[in-house]
């Protein structure tokens, strides 16, 4: 478990670091120009995704600081899983939880202070990650607000899946500039 684990933060590592080469060639300007008062900005919609990993870190935290081994991922928890995909690349808006979207969005952020705290994150999700027991990689450690409860392999599925979402956003914000 721990290197099937090790093997997807590689890959959601490899999916932030191209993101970031992709978007360190275009201005803070244009990164933070909203297309609309109702639309985020490439800045925001990145903001918003760091803020998606940073609460679930810290829901990990909580749920694991006592030594508990959570109860093994359920077959309905695998099955909800599995559906990540099917809503993640479905063509209709999903609702962001307050937290991580409206005015937990700044307006204007620096790039690389932004991505400088992404990537620590990350560091520290590998390290949190890496030091768990089997027992608690493959119990419901992560609780996605839609799908329910899922372990160590939903929860890195889910920011793989969720950034792909994302970056299709990002896509048609970089097009719609022509940056």
């Amino acid at each position: 478990m721990k290197l099937k684990v090790q093997k997807q933060l590689d890959q959601v590592d490899d999916q932030l670091h191209a993101l970031v080469k992709r978007l360190s060639r275009h201005s803070e300007e244009d990164l933070n120009r909203k297309p609309s008062d109702t639309e985020w900005s490439i800045m925001q919609v990145m903001k918003h995704l760091q803020l998606a990993e940073f609460y679930t870190m810290e829901y990990m935290k909580k749920k694991l600081s006592d030594g508990n081994v959570p109860k093994k991922n359920s077959v309905k928890g695998k099955i909800m899983t599995s559906m990540y995909g099917l809503a993640y690349n479905f063509p209709m808006k999903i609702k962001a939880p307050d937290a991580i979207s409206g005015e937990a969005l700044p307006l204007k952020s620096s790039f690389w202070d932004l991505t400088k705290q992404w990537k620590q994150q990350r560091v520290e999700l590998r390290s949190f990650l890496l030091n768990l027991s089997e027992a608690q990689l493959k119990g419901e450690i992560y609780k996605h607000p839609i799908f329910g409860r899922s372990d160590a392999n939903g929860l890195l599925k889910f920011y793989q899946l969720h950034t792909k979402r994302h970056e299709k956003q990002i896509n048609r914000l970089l097009s719609y500039y022509k940056c």
